[in-house]
């Protein structure tokens, strides 16, 4: 954990003890020390310790974060897309893949037994002596 949300604390439950405002050395405009540029540093620093951010800052992160969300969708519409044109030149199970590999090798032999027949048909007194 952050050590400099325990000082506060320390400087807050102290100032209170001695009887003085805790917020006096806090608020802007009330602190002595820092004017100017440090002034607002120094008010930068208290308010990060409550996990304040800058307005711009914020709006930079919610632009970004507008941008990366609409590339996650675009991105996840061009998968979408793959997917279906995949779909159509492949099965989308492994059961239908395999059985559409069955019947091109159930193809393939009835087209080479019709090859071996025809090959024999051509030579028809040259068979094989067993």
């Amino acid at each position: 954990m952050d050590t400099s949300i325990y000082e506060f604390w320390v400087r807050f439950f102290s100032s209170l003890a001695q009887g003085r405002n805790p917020w006096e050395g806090l608020l802007p405009g009330r602190a002595p020390e820092p004017s100017g540029a440090d002034a607002f540093a120094e008010f930068f620093r208290f308010l990060a310790l409550f996990d304040v951010v800058p307005r711009a800052d914020y709006q930079r992160l919610e632009d970004e974060c507008a941008a990366l969300k609409e590339k996650v969708a675009s991105q996840e519409r061009t998968l979408a897309a793959l997917k279906r044109r995949r779909g159509r030149k492949a099965a989308a199970f492994p059961e239908e893949t395999v059985e559409r590999l069955q019947e091109v090798i159930r193809r393939q032999n009835e087209e080479f037994q019709s090859l071996m027949k025809a090959a024999a048909d051509l030579f028809p007194g040259d068979t094989p002596a067993s």
